[in-house]
């Protein structure tokens, strides 16, 4: 996965995980040379999200990982810094 991010060349200055699952995509984001200054992961069955919680190398503050389905999301309400 961080692979495929960094092959991007592109820098995220914000990242979004809709399907967080175990926090793969997330984790190489943060990984990444130039990691987000935020990011958000949505997840929602429980044991994935601990998974997540666990995994992420970071263990950001820029980072939130919140368990809710991602089709009741109002992503206009994001709290970006």
């Amino acid at each position: 996965m961080r692979e495929r991010v960094v092959r991007l060349g592109v820098p995220r200055h914000r990242g979004v995980g809709p399907t967080g699952g175990r926090g793969h995509f997330l984790s190489a984001l943060f990984d990444s040379a130039e990691p987000p200054r935020e990011a958000f992961g949505f997840e929602i069955q429980d044991d994935h999200l601990n998974v997540a919680r666990r995994s992420i190398a970071s263990g950001s503050s820029r980072l939130s990982l919140i368990q809710a389905d991602i089709f009741s999301i109002d992503f206009q309400t994001l709290p970006w810094s």
